[in-house]
């Protein structure tokens, strides 16, 4: 059946894609494997990752799978982490606070403030730092612009 909205979507990411590159990209947070993180540290100096929530960490509004807090818990064991997002959920903030996750809700991505609030939660240069996120203007133009290292999470594959 035609979709108008998957067609704008699309449409919208195959033209952004083509302005906006990231390093990486992913269909899911899950294909960013412990060998990829290690390869992230090892050979681009990666100390720190921000993570964005909606439809990077959880999709539709649901509550982080627990596969997904898996994943998380093993990029804290080898990187630090911040959780920045344009939304607010306590439920979320809860969640990392007690994984001793920072949480910066209602960051106005993509402006710089927040990503280098995150830097600074975290004691890291942007360049030692990663983001990982969903959105093409918020989450990876948004880390472009502040010198980091980005990973997109596409949720589909686009040709560029």
């Amino acid at each position: 059946m035609f979709n108008l909205d998957e067609l704008i979507y699309d449409c919208a990411n195959t033209f952004f894609c083509r302005l906006i590159k990231p390093n990486l990209s992913f269909t899911s947070v899950h294909e960013l494997t412990e060998e990829e993180i290690n390869i992230l540290i090892n050979h681009f100096n990666i100390k720190g990752i921000i993570l964005d929530v909606d439809d990077t960490l959880r999709y539709n509004m649901e509550e982080i799978s627990t596969g997904t807090l898996k994943w998380v818990d093993m990029l804290a064991s080898k990187l630090k982490v911040v959780v920045v997002s344009n939304g607010i959920d306590k439920k979320v903030e809860s969640l990392l606070n007690r994984r001793k996750i920072n949480y910066i809700s209602m960051a106005l991505k993509p402006f710089r403030k927040n990503f280098l609030k995150a830097c600074n939660m975290i004691g890291l240069n942007p360049k030692e730092v990663a983001v990982v996120g969903d959105d093409l203007i918020a989450d990876i133009y948004g880390g472009n612009r502040n010198d980091m290292f980005t990973i997109w999470i596409s949720k589909k594959k686009i040709i560029t």
